[in-house]
């Protein structure tokens, strides 16, 4: 995936646990010389995980804080449908 507008680009791969993938991918987005905008962080979390599936999960009812974001995370690596 190549680096958007909106910052650096870093997939989700199958070792990432979920909640790994976030915060990195949360880090490198607070480094960004051009700054995120705040509204713009959940998409773009969204768009780097490495399923479709998971995506569809956070899709269907997007997470508005990073808080959320992470707690779906876990709940999916609790259902074995992320990697832990």
């Amino acid at each position: 995936m190549a680096p958007d507008a909106g910052g650096p680009a870093v997939v989700s791969r199958h070792v990432y646990s979920g909640v790994q993938f976030a915060l990195e991918k949360l880090e490198l987005c607070r480094r960004c010389p051009i700054p995120l905008p705040k509204a713009d962080i959940m998409p773009f979390l969204i768009r780097g995980l490495y399923r479709p599936e998971h995506m569809a999960v956070f899709m269907a009812a997007p997470p508005q804080t990073m808080t959320e974001f992470l707690a779906i995370a876990r709940r999916l690596e609790a259902l074995g449908q992320l990697p832990s």
